[in-house]
């Protein structure tokens, strides 16, 4: 079997120097309707069905931080006031389960291939399962950010508030270690911010590459939690998962405005050669080349690179611009066989 870490990177894929690259300017934007009626519905209940049994040991995590879809009003310490407070958090678990069947599908293609082991399969699927499970404290400290009362960029400091939450969640049947690893390494690997881009990302003069030490198993967890969109829940009706590529979700859950946040930040390339932040792609200083926001970078990452390397490790030769419809439909082929 191949080692997670020593497969070749597909390179050489384009660079975007667009402000809003693949974005919303330069494409006929389809309806959240059309998204949909495009997508593969994922039932959590089916997903929390399938994985439950197979993956106790996650799911028994997933009860202890309060996430399990059937955990319900549980309480929470709140890292910048240091109260505990109750909450609801269950749609967390029911997104983790849909995002687990997904990486359980690509882990299957991926095994059939004899691309990876079983156990690297279990790994994949497992952290994708727990890939969200420290999201409530992340929740409080967003929300203290948007009352003024936690400054923005104490987010790079982060590690000082979810140190707080260790003894609280040893008081709830973690070890130190689980504690930790939860908070501090489960789900490094998803996300959209710029910063979490840079595990993935290499530029230089000539294009925009995947970093060839972004291991498999990386980058099959963050492909999979793109790839699963949800509906906005309504009074008549209760949020619903597709599987979806990173565009398709994005365009679906974010805002069509180019100026909000995700379409405004993003990182460039220095003269130096260094990758940098840019607080807005639109006013970057003239001696960097914008390579775009952070949903457009979200969106080169897994639709373009990932998704790219993937096929190719299953010998599968699709033009960039193809292949997150390609993988999208190996999923889909996936599930409906799990989902029978």
């Amino acid at each position: 079997m191949s080692n997670l870490m020593s497969h070749e990177i597909s390179s050489g894929a384009p660079l975007f120097f667009s402000t809003d690259s693949l974005g919303l300017e330069d494409y006929e934007l389809p309806s959240n309707d059309t998204i949909i009626k495009n997508g593969f519905g994922i039932d959590w209940r089916v997903a929390q069905n399938i994985l439950e049994p197979r993956f106790p040991g996650a799911f028994e995590i997933m009860k202890k931080m309060g996430v399990h879809p059937d955990s319900g009003i549980q309480e929470f310490l709140n890292p910048v006031s240091e109260v505990v407070q109750q909450e609801n958090f269950s749609n967390i678990g029911n997104h983790v389960c849909c995002v687990g069947l997904v990486a359980d599908a690509l882990s299957s293609a991926l095994l059939q291939a004899g691309v990876i082991s079983v156990q690297q399969g279990k790994v994949i699927v497992e952290r994708a399962l727990l890939h969200d499970v420290a999201k409530p404290f992340q929740i409080f400290m967003i929300r203290a950010a948007a009352r003024g009362v936690l400054p923005r960029d104490a987010f790079t400091e982060q590690d000082e508030y979810l140190n707080r939450v260790v003894p609280f969640l040893e008081s709830r049947g973690l070890s130190n270690r689980e504690a930790c690893s939860i908070l501090f390494d489960y789900g490094s690997e998803t996300g959209s911010e710029p910063a979490r881009m840079m595990n993935f990302i290499s530029a230089d003069c000539m294009g925009l590459n995947l970093l060839v030490n972004a291991s498999l198993e990386s980058q099959i967890v963050h492909l999979s939690d793109d790839f699963v969109g949800s509906t906005k829940p309504s009074a008549s009706q209760m949020a619903r998962d597709f599987v979806l590529t990173t565009r398709e979700r994005v365009l679906l859950t974010q805002p069509r405005d180019s100026n909000s946040t995700g379409w405004r930040v993003g990182m460039g390339l220095a003269s130096s050669g260094e990758i940098v932040p840019l607080a807005d792609v639109k006013k970057a200083a003239s001696s960097i080349k914008v390579l775009g926001s952070s949903y457009g970078l979200q969106i080169w990452v897994s639709d373009y690179a990932i998704s790219h390397n993937i096929l190719k490790l299953l010998g599968e030769d699709v033009p960039l611009d193809a292949a997150a419809r390609s993988v999208r439909s190996l999923v889909t082929r996936k599930l409906s066989q799990i989902s029978k």
